[in-house]
């Protein structure tokens, strides 16, 4: 839990300082990248298992 803590702090500080463009532009692009990513990779048989998965939980504990 001390390092989703540190992060959190981390996060909170950094709402005090204005980013730059370069950086806004490379989150931007890695946002994009990570969903191109998930688009793609949607009907993998490893998709199809986390689906699955996440299915039989919800039934078990009525999600």
């Amino acid at each position: 839990m001390i390092i989703l803590k540190k992060f959190g702090e981390y996060i909170e500080e950094s709402y005090q300082h204005k980013l730059s463009s370069d950086i806004l532009h490379h989150a931007r692009r890695a946002l994009l990248d990570w969903h191109a990513a998930l688009i793609c990779g949607a009907n993998s048989a490893t998709a199809a298992m986390l689906i699955s998965s996440y299915q039989d939980l919800k039934v078990q504990h009525d999600y």
